[in-house]
């Protein structure tokens, strides 16, 4: 235990018994607020029914900002937090884009018989979802 000075409603400091966990959470607490702050700044929390979307997101927050203080302590460049989350979606897209290009090219020169050849043919023969006039 440990003792604090906290203020009535009237002004007047008292001594208070506090636990020495609480004192130290309230002394040090400031940590907390600089790694929430960059979180909640470009935030991609949405609402949903499902409640693992929500951790899902969060914890994609928590690694895009532990990832952009680890890169500016490794590359030392003055990069905003928005700019770092841009590159990091476009390299992203980029890198699935070219993945999917080398499919496509993969799959084109492929023989007749083979898995990827048949994975291509179209299952429904007709399209039902469309009203024929």
């Amino acid at each position: 235990m440990t003792i604090i000075k906290r203020k009535d409603r009237s002004g007047n400091s008292k001594n208070v018994g506090c636990p020495t966990v609480v004192s130290d959470y309230n002394q040090h607490m400031g940590g907390v607020d600089h790694a929430d702050r960059p979180r909640q700044l470009y935030c991609v929390d949405r609402k949903s029914r499902k409640w693992w979307h929500r951790l899902f997101w969060g914890m994609c927050d928590i690694t895009l900002v532990n990832a952009f203080v680890v890169y500016k302590e490794l590359f030392d460049k003055d990069i905003s937090l928005l700019e770092f989350r841009r590159s990091v979606s476009q390299g992203l897209t980029i890198h699935q884009a070219q993945k999917a290009k080398r499919r496509c090219s993969n799959d084109r020169g492929a023989s007749p018989g083979t898995k990827t050849a048949a994975m291509n043919v179209k299952r429904r023969q007709s399209n039902f979802s469309v009203p024929s006039i």
